[in-house]
């Protein structure tokens, strides 16, 4: 073993001889690419670290100039987060977030922002677009690119306002929020078009997110 990360799993994808090429967002490195090898076999000792929303030590060897997952154990399940089209939606879209933007922040930081924020889908009485906006405003403040409003605003009856007021709200405080759904709907939009533009790349889980809400 070379390293151990924490990490989360953002993304899997099939290659020959039932390995998987995997892409973990870690809070030690952020983004790190793997390959699994024969986790795609039924009885995979490590099929559990290739499922989606994984939550997991990893343990990486470099052979070859790649990175090899040689064990992994877990440290929560998130799976749940695929019962539920709405939840799973979301969260694929905060993976593809977390993706794009990891380079412009710090990882620790980053990872803690996402691991709250899929927890708060699975846990949180708050609905998913409130979440989904939050989580995005979160990561372009962190990055520099987007200033939090100065002053709160103390109605919400359009999604720019929404954007305002959510801006001073803890995640957890989301659930005490009652916003209508078309305006929470082009709340995301709006924050996930400014995403699009300041990272020069499109969210391509949005259009499917924003159908399901």
């Amino acid at each position: 073993m070379d390293k151990r990360l924490t990490a989360i799993l953002l993304k899997a994808t099939d290659l020959k001889d039932n390995d998987k090429s995997v892409r973990l967002f870690s809070a030690e490195e952020g983004v790190v690419t793997a390959v699994m090898r024969g986790v795609r076999k039924p009885g995979a000792k490590l099929k559990f670290a290739a499922q989606p929303f994984a939550l997991c030590s990893y343990e990486l060897s470099e052979k070859a100039g790649r990175n090899i997952v040689t064990g992994a154990s877990p440290i929560e399940d998130l799976y749940s987060l695929c019962m539920e089209p709405e939840s799973f939606a979301s969260a694929c879209l905060m993976l593809e977030a977390t993706d794009k933007a990891a380079a412009s922040i710090e990882p620790d930081k980053l990872f803690v922002v996402l691991l709250k924020s899929l927890k708060a889908l699975l846990l949180s009485e708050a609905s998913s677009a409130l979440i989904t906006a939050k989580f995005l405003q979160k990561v372009l403040s962190m990055s520099g690119f987007v200033v939090v409003p100065k002053v709160a605003v103390k109605a919400f009856d359009t999604p720019s306002e929404l954007l305002s007021y959510i801006a001073f709200r803890k995640l957890d405080e989301l659930d005490n929020i009652e916003a209508a759904r078309e305006t929470e709907k082009k709340a995301v939009r709006l924050i996930a078009t400014r995403f699009e533009n300041v990272y020069e790349t499109p969210l391509a889980s949005l259009k499917i997110y924003l159908s399901m809400i």
